[in-house]
């Protein structure tokens, strides 16, 4: 391809872009046709992966605020247009065709902004992963939940208020399907009957 066409700039896109019609991590190539691509020339590579956009439950991805994709978007194409880097992204870089084609295999990692955080829900997505494949080794949890079977009985059981147990307060979604999903948020919903349900947002 670089013996016919010049390779303008390589976009990776967010990772969720196609949500929730597919998975696929994506990115966009741009291409001058029919110029061939001088060895000299350097590749514009933009991590492009927060676009101000973020899922909500039965919605798909809408914007964070009114109005941040207009200024991500003006931004974006500020910085592609002037060739600029910022924080060393996006990168310019003189390739050829056995090089990456990405911009992560030449950014430099900021490592100022990891926190436990990243490690708790990298972890966790890992362990939902093993789960789900069954790989996970639940073995030491056995007997533990062998004892908990043992001695449940639930005859004695009853309904009881949230309110009891729980402080309740709003939410700031109109409803629960503009709630975010993800982190460890935990809210109650009251349905038409007497009883409330809990929801723990995984």
């Amino acid at each position: 391809m670089p013996k016919e066409h010049t390779l303008l700039a390589v976009f990776s896109l967010p990772s969720d872009v196609f949500h929730p019609g597919s998975s696929s991590v994506a990115c966009c190539m741009v291409f001058e046709l029919g110029v061939r691509y001088s060895y000299t020339h350097k590749t514009f590579f933009g991590y492009y992966k927060d676009d101000a956009f973020q899922k909500r439950k039965k919605i798909g991805r809408v914007e964070k605020a009114e109005g941040s994709w207009a200024e991500t978007e003006k931004e974006w194409l500020n910085l592609y247009r002037n060739k600029i880097e910022k924080d060393e992204i996006p990168v310019l870089k003189t390739i050829n065709a056995n090089d990456e084609w990405l911009a992560e295999a030449y950014m430099k990692t900021n490592y100022s902004s990891i926190s436990i955080k990243n490690f708790e829900k990298t972890v966790r997505e890992y362990a939902s992963f093993v789960v789900k494949l069954g790989k996970a080794n639940l073995s030491n949890t056995a007997p533990k939940m062998q004892k908990i079977n043992k001695n449940l009985n639930i005859s004695n059981w009853k309904y009881f208020k949230s309110g009891t147990l729980f402080k309740i307060e709003s939410t700031k979604g109109d409803n629960t399907n503009n709630l975010i999903e993800g982190g460890r948020c935990v809210y109650s919903r009251k349905k038409r009957i007497k009883r409330i349900r809990i929801y723990v947002v995984a």
